[in-house]
C-alpha cells in the first residue's frame, strides 16, 4: 500500500438484471454500483465519500427510477461529460 494511504476502496459498476456475459436488449435497464473496503486498510469508512460513475454513451440517467436510500444520494453531475456524449 503506498505510504500515507489508510483505505483502498474498490468499485464495481454494472447493471443488475443481467449475467455476466449476457447480451444486452435496448431498453430500460438499472445500474449497480458497489463499494468494497479491502481488507488491505488499515482503517474503516467512517465519514460521507464522494463516488462517481460515468455511463457510456446510449445509456442515460432516470431519476425517476433511481432507488431511493437513506444510505446513499444519487444526482446526474453532467449530462455531456467533457463533450463525450457519456453522462
Amino acid at each position: 500500500m503506498p505510504s500515507g494511504v489508510e483505505r483502498v476502496v474498490t468499485a464495481q459498476v454494472g447493471f443488475t438484471d443481467t449475467t455476466s456475459g449476457e447480451q444486452m436488449v435496448q431498453g430500460q435497464h438499472q445500474v449497480g454500483v458497489k463499494f468494497n473496503l479491502t481488507s488491505t486498510s488499515l482503517t474503516q469508512l467512517n465519514n460521507e465519500f464522494t463516488g462517481y460513475v460515468l455511463l457510456p454513451k446510449g445509456v442515460s440517467y432516470d431519476a425517476g427510477s433511481t432507488a431511493a436510500s437513506a444510505n446513499y444520494s444519487v444526482e446526474l453531475v453532467k449530462a455531456d461529460f467533457n463533450q463525450t456524449g457519456e453522462a
